[in-house]
C-alpha cells in the first residue's frame, strides 16, 4: 500500500511538473512530494496524542471525553 501511494504521488507531480509545466528543477526534487506527504501524515497522527489545544489567541485543554476548558492566556500552565 506505502509503495503503490509513493508511485501514484510521484507520477502525478511528474505529470503536472513536467508534462504540463516543463519544470526542470522537478527532476531533481520529485522524492520530494512522496516525503512531504509523509511527513504531514506523521504531523496528523500526533495531533490526536495531545490534549492541550492553541487555536488563535486562546488555549483549551480537553478533560475525559467531551469536555473542553478555555484555559485563560495570561496564566500558562
Amino acid at each position: 500500500m506505502l509503495s503503490w501511494a509513493v508511485v501514484n504521488r510521484l507520477i502525478m507531480a511528474f505529470a503536472v511538473g513536467w508534462v504540463a509545466l516543463r519544470d526542470k528543477p522537478l527532476l531533481r526534487k520529485i522524492w520530494l512530494y512522496p516525503t512531504r506527504d509523509l511527513l504531514g501524515f506523521i504531523v496528523w497522527c500526533m495531533s490526536f496524542s495531545g490534549t492541550k489545544i492553541a487555536w488563535r489567541s486562546s488555549r483549551f485543554e480537553l478533560q475525559g471525553e467531551r469536555m473542553v476548558l478555555r484555559k485563560d492566556a495570561s496564566h500558562p500552565s
